[in-house]
C-alpha cells in the first residue's frame, strides 16, 4: 500500500477541474514564493507584447529543429572521430530522434510597482523563459556548460553565492566618506549581442588554452544554439534573433563571461573606480569613496559603453540590500568603518515553507528548518540579527503545523554548532555512500529498510563492501505545481490528441484465426508493432519501432 491519500475525493475532483480550466494561466511569481493566477487574455497580452519585439524575436512558418539537429550531429560525429568523446558520449549528445519543441512562457514580475506593469495594476510584466528540456540542443547545452562554466569564474568581480559574498566583505575597513552602491543590468540575457558574446568565449578560450578542449567545435555548437533557438508559443513558431534564452544550461556561464569582457573594456574609460566591485551575474555591488557627481559620471560611462547594455543604479550612505543580505556599516578603529551583514527578507517572501502535514519523509522537516538556521548564522554578523531572523521564520512556521518544542529543539542544536566557530562546510567520514533511490511512500520505506538490513549483513561478511554504506534517497511525489503549472500554452485547447485506434483483437481475414490484444497502448508507448490502414484501398502497412507510437506516426505524416 502506498498509504492514505492526503487529499479527499472532492479535493481531487476540484484539482482536476482546475488543471483543465482553459480560461486561466497559473504560474509561479518571478521572485518570492507566491502563485499568480492570470486570466488567459491577460497572459496573452504580455506574451504578444514581448514576442512582437522585432529586435529579439522573428515569426517562423515551421520548426528549425530537424535541420539544427542534423548540423549538430555532424559536429558531434567529428568530435567522436577526433577522439574528443567516446561512443557512449556521442550517442548521449545526439539526443532524442524526435526532440521536444522548446516552449516559451512567462514568470509574472508582481514584485515590480503595479504602476509600472504592462497594463498598470492589471497585467504584470513577465520574465521570458524558453524551456529547453528534451530539445535537440538540451544535452549539447550541458556539454558546452561543462567547458565554459569553470572559465566563467576566473574574473576578479565574480561571486559564486551569498556565502562567498559575505566572506569577501569580512575584515574590510573603509574611510568614513564611503557609500554603498548597487547596479542592475536591464534584461541581460536577451540583450547580449551574439557576435560579441561569441567573441568573448573565443577570447577566454585563447586566454586559458587547453589541448583537451575542442575550441572550434564548441564555438560552432554555441553559435548554432544561439542563432537557431526556435520555440513554440500558442501553436506558433518563433526564432530568438538577439541574446540568449533563460532556460539554456550554459546561459549563466555565457552571460558571466560576456559581462567580464564588458567590464574589461569599459573600466579603462573610467577616470575613477570603486574601491570594491563584486558581481553576481547581472547584480553588482560596490563601495564608492568619491563624490556623488563622480559616481554619476561612472554610471554614465557604463550606460553608454554598449547600446544593448543599460543599467539601473542605487546609492545608499548607510545600508543596502544585495542578493538575500542587507549590508551596513559599523564603527571600526582608526576612524574607519567596517562592513557587517544580516539576512534580508524580500517583501515578496511569504516564508511558505513545507507544511508539516505534507507527504514527505520525517527528516525533511527537520533538515529544512536546520538549513535555514545555519544560513542565518552564516550570513548575520551580529547575534541579535540571528535571533531576529529566527523569530520571523518561526512565526511563519507555527501556523504551518510546527510545534514550539520541535522548533526550539532544532534551534538549540544549531546554536551549539556555532558556539566555537561558524560552520563553513560539512565533512563526512561515512565512507562511500550508495543512494537507494525510490519514490517516497509507506511501502518504499519498508522496502528500503529491508534492503539496508540485508546489505549490512552482507557487508559484515564481504570485506570489500565494508567501505560502503546504503542510504535511502527519496524522490518526491507530485505536488500542486506539477499538476497546475505547464510551460506549454495554447489559446484554443485541443481534443484528446488520440489520432490512433487500438484494436482489441487481431484476426487473420483468410484463416479466421486470431488473438486478443491485452496490453493497453498509449501515444507514449515504446517498442511496439503497429499497423497503418489505407482508407482508400484497404491495404495495411505493418511496422515496428523502438520509439514512441506518437513519434513514429509523426515521422510517417
Amino acid at each position: 500500500m502506498a498509504g492514505k491519500d492526503n487529499l479527499t475525493k472532492q479535493e481531487r475532483k476540484s484539482l482536476k477541474s482546475l488543471s483543465k480550466n482553459s480560461n486561466i494561466v497559473i504560474k509561479p511569481a518571478d521572485k518570492g514564493s507566491k502563485i499568480v493566477i492570470l486570466d488567459k487574455t491577460q497572459y496573452l497580452i504580455e506574451a504578444k507584447r514581448q514576442l512582437s519585439n522585432s529586435k529579439h524575436y522573428r515569426p517562423l512558418t515551421h520548426s528549425l529543429q530537424q535541420e539544427t539537429q542534423r548540423q549538430m550531429r555532424q559536429i558531434i560525429g567529428e568530435l567522436y572521430e577526433n577522439n574528443y568523446i567516446t561512443d557512449k558520449q556521442m550517442f548521449y549528445l545526439f539526443g532524442p530522434d524526435t526532440p521536444r519543441p522548446r516552449q516559451f512562457y512567462l514568470l509574472p514580475k508582481i514584485h515590480k510597482p503595479p504602476e509600472t506593469w504592462t497594463i498598470p495594476s492589471e497585467v504584470p510584466c513577465g520574465r521570458p523563459i524558453v524551456s529547453d528540456c528534451g530539445s535537440e540542443s538540451y544535452r549539447i547545452a550541458e556539454y558546452l556548460d561543462y567547458f565554459i562554466n569553470p572559465l566563467s569564474r576566473k574574473h576578479q568581480s565574480f561571486i559564486k553565492d551569498t556565502y562567498e559574498f559575505v566572506t569577501k566583505l569580512k575584515e574590510i575597513s573603509v574611510p568614513q566618506e564611503t557609500v554603498f552602491f548597487s547596479i542592475d543590468i536591464d534584461s541581460l540575457y536577451t540583450n547580449i549581442d551574439t557576435n560579441l558574446g561569441l567573441r568573448a568565449i573565443k577570447n577566454i578560450f585563447h586566454k586559458y588554452p587547453d589541448l583537451d578542449r575542442p575550441d572550434g567545435a564548441l564555438l560552432q555548437l554555441l553559435e548554432l544554439s544561439l542563432i537557431r533557438n526556435d520555440f513554440e508559443f500558442n501553436s506558433n513558431w518563433f526564432l530568438q534573433i538577439h541574446g540568449t534564452a533563460m532556460g539554456k544550461k550554459f546561459a549563466p556561464s555565457y552571460a558571466n563571461i560576456y559581462m567580464a569582457e564588458w567590464e574589461q573594456s569599459v573600466f579603462p574609460k573610467c577616470t575613477k573606480l570603486p574601491i570594491l566591485y563584486l558581481r553576481y551575474l547581472d547584480d553588482i555591488f560596490g563601495l564608492w569613496t568619491y563624490s556623488l557627481s563622480d559616481f554619476m559620471e561612472f554610471v554614465k560611462i557604463l550606460n553608454t559603453h554598449h547600446p544593448s547594455i543599460t543599467i539601473k543604479h542605487n546609492v545608499q550612505p548607510e545600508r543596502i540590500e544585495f542578493l538575500d543580505t542587507e549590508v551596513f556599516f559599523v564603527e571600526g578603529s582608526d576612524n574607519l568603518k567596517r562592513l557587517a551583514t544580516k539576512v534580508y527578507f524580500k517583501p515578496t517572501d511569504t516564508h511558505s515553507l513545507l507544511h508539516k502535514s505534507s507527504f514527505h519523509p520525517k527528516h525533511t522537516y527537520r533538515g529544512l528548518i536546520k538549513s535555514q538556521l545555519i544560513r542565518f548564522n552564516r550570513i548575520c554578523t551580529q547575534g541579535n540579527h540571528v535571533q531576529e531572523a529566527t523569530g520571523i521564520l518561526f512565526k511563519a512556521l507555527r501556523p504551518r503545523g510546527y510545534s514550539k518544542r520541535f522548533l526550539r529543539t532544532i534551534r538549540a542544536e544549531v546554536n551549539n554548532m556555532f558556539v566555537t566557530e561558524p560552520i563553513h562546510g560539512r565533512t563526512s567520514n561515512d565512507g562511500c555512500i550508495i543512494p537507494f533511490v525510490t519514490t517516497y511512500s509507506q511501502s518504499s520505506m519498508r522496502f528500503n529498510s529491508i534492503v539496508k538490513d540485508h546489505f549490512e549483513q552482507t557487508r559484515e561478511e564481504v570485506e570489500i563492501l565494508q567501505q560502503f554504506r546504503v542510504i535511502s534517497a527519496y524522490r518526491r511525489n507530485k505536488n500542486l505545481k506539477d499538476v497546475l503549472v505547464h510551460s506549454g500554452f495554447r489559446e484554443k485547447p485541443g481534443g484528446s490528441g488520440s489520432y490512433f485506434r487500438q484494436v482489441k483483437y487481431i484476426q487473420n481475414k483468410w484463416s479466421g484465426l486470431g488473438a486478443p490484444v491485452w496490453e493497453v497502448l498509449q501515444l507514449k508507448t515504446t517498442n511496439i508493432v503497429y499497423g497503418i490502414e489505407c482508407l482508400q484501398c484497404g491495404k495495411w502497412y505493418i511496422g515496428e519501432t523502438r520509439n514512441s507510437l506518437e513519434a513514429r506516426l509523426k515521422q510517417h505524416l
